[in-house]
């Protein structure tokens, strides 16, 4: 599996996130792709893609 999702594209890989944070029940959040060196918080990251040069940043909007 870990092998499968590095390849998706950032596309396909932002909406299986959206997908499981709908499915978890969770109603606002915010996905985002950023470079590396704009993350201020490691505990949102919830992936990475282009060959690990950006992150994917998840938060909960409440």
């Amino acid at each position: 599996m870990k092998r499968a999702m590095q390849k998706c594209s950032a596309v396909i890989l932002l909406t299986l996130l959206s997908s499981a944070a709908l499915a978890a029940g969770v109603a606002s959040y915010t996905l985002e792709i950023v470079p590396n060196d704009e993350v201020s918080d490691e505990t949102m990251v919830v992936g990475s893609c282009d060959g690990g040069t950006q992150k994917i940043i998840y938060q909960r909007n409440d």
